[in-house]
């Protein structure tokens, strides 16, 4: 984003001036991103879906962080309860931040995602996701599972 911006380009301009293998990177990313993941609600989990965007993303090697972090504009259709969550996920726990503005808690947020080039997990694929552990019979997450579900918790 920042070379982007600061390559003055238009961005047919600015993606033809990339090497071959970022175009490639991009055009992965893009692709994987392009998968329709949307569900109605909560209760109609598209399993097939979400197994196609972890292969593509799979394949193709992709790391959304390359080219894209949390900005504002994502960020404010979070809660602060999942902002704070996002600290942690970046290692960046401060009990002071609790008590920041939601502004001011975004644009932490999005500073610290930027500088460490860091997305939430639920948007890179690279491991499943916590919805997705197959339960048992009894409602309880197979025992295949349960390291999963005990680190998605």
């Amino acid at each position: 984003r920042d070379d982007y911006r600061a390559s003055g380009l238009r961005p047919i301009g600015f993606v033809e001036s990339l090497p071959l293998s970022e175009r490639l990177d991009l055009l992965a990313d893009l692709t994987a991103t392009t998968v329709n993941l949307r569900e109605g609600r909560t209760t109609s989990i598209r399993h097939a879906a979400r197994a196609e965007a972890v292969e593509i993303a799979a394949l193709c090697g992709a790391d959304l962080t390359r080219h894209w972090t949390p900005d504002a504009t994502f960020l404010a259709a979070h809660a602060k309860p999942q902002l704070l969550g996002m600290l942690t996920a970046m290692a960046q726990d401060d009990p002071a931040a609790r008590h920041l503005k939601k502004a001011e808690l975004s644009a932490r947020v999005s500073t610290l995602a930027a500088e460490r080039r860091w997305a939430p997990d639920a948007l890179l694929w690279t491991k499943p996701h916590p919805e997705e552990v197959a339960p048992s019979d009894d409602g309880e997450p197979a025992p295949e599972h349960e390291a999963i579900a005990a680190e998605a918790a």
